[in-house]
């Protein structure tokens, strides 16, 4: 099997990170390509909402997540970037994890508070 490449190790790892604080997270596919259609014909299909975040979900307090995964030089796309902000503005939890999953993890347990240690091991 192939090595996963940079970008799905970050997103896995945060997947990783979410688990242990019971966060219901998936990693959110987007992307298009052309099908054929029965005719011969060709046309584009495409699935997810473009800019929407790798990572979205719903925390254990009932928020919506939506966590960007970065690796190396890549940066937020303005579609990005204004899904994250509306994610923000509707009062849901936006992240972006830049290059690991240090971060996430206090950004979590800031946002969800009221899950004690006791809670987390008794996973």
């Amino acid at each position: 099997m192939a090595k996963a490449q940079p970008h799905k190790r970050l997103v896995n790892a945060c997947l990783e990170v979410l688990a242990t604080r019971r966060v219901l997270a998936w990693e959110n596919k987007t992307g298009g390509r052309k099908i054929q259609r029965p005719d011969g014909t060709l046309r584009w299909l495409e699935w997810g909402k473009k800019g929407s975040a790798d990572i979205i979900g719903c925390m254990p307090n009932g928020r919506f997540l939506a966590v960007e995964c970065k690796v190396g030089r890549d940066k937020l796309s303005p579609g990005q970037a204004a899904f994250l902000a509306d994610v923000l503005t509707h009062k849901g939890f936006g992240y972006v994890a830049e290059d690991n999953t240090d971060g996430l993890l206090a950004a979590i347990d800031v946002a969800i508070p009221h899950i004690t240690v006791n809670d987390r091991r008794q996973q």
